[in-house]
């Protein structure tokens, strides 16, 4: 019996490190790192075969199911948290509001966001977009600060892969830095 728990404990830890390199391996394809997916995908499939093995080997034990099931989920769950760190830094965000677009503007600005108006039109006539690019972690602060002016509010985030140029005030200091990759 012994033998069966530690072997459901390697499959368990081989499903999630499999689905974690499952989902490096998605991230760096969406973010075009052919070669980085391609070794992703090579430890992936050489991982899963193995788990896949030791479950499928006779005599077959509903333990070492159970285990390759919960490594798929663990997996999931700890390759959709570290791949955060894959992820872009910074964020776009769009927002459209017709009474309240030049007070957020302000107020935006007031709490160093770097915010970019331009006209628009909308289905209704013309409105307010205003753009700021921003580290990803201030989204909440933005959201907070538009909802205060106008709960119904328009408001799409994106990441973003590349800027030159410009700024994007960083969470932690108090001036603007110079972004430029």
């Amino acid at each position: 019996m012994l033998d069966v728990v530690l072997i459901s404990v390697l499959i368990f830890i081989l499903r999630v490190v499999d689905m974690s390199l499952d989902t490096f391996r998605i991230v760096a394809s969406v973010k075009g790192a052919k070669v980085l997916a391609a070794a992703f995908g090579f430890l992936e499939a050489f991982v899963f075969i193995v788990a896949l093995a030791k479950v499928l080997s006779p005599p077959l034990h509903l333990l070492e199911m159970f285990a390759y099931a919960g490594g798929f989920a663990g997996g999931t769950f700890v390759g959709t948290y570290i791949s955060g760190g894959m992820s872009s830094r910074h964020a776009l965000a769009r927002i459209i509001s017709l009474p309240a677009s030049r007070e957020i503007c302000s107020r935006l600005r007031e709490k160093d966001f770097a915010v970019t108006r331009m006209q628009g039109e909308g289905r209704d006539g013309a409105v307010d977009i205003l753009f700021t690019v921003m580290p990803r972690g201030r989204q909440g602060e933005l959201l907070e600060v538009v909802r205060a002016l106008d709960e119904r509010a328009f408001v799409v985030f994106e990441p973003i892969e590349r800027a030159e140029y410009g700024y994007v005030p960083q969470p932690i200091r108090e001036t603007p830095v110079p972004v430029r990759r």
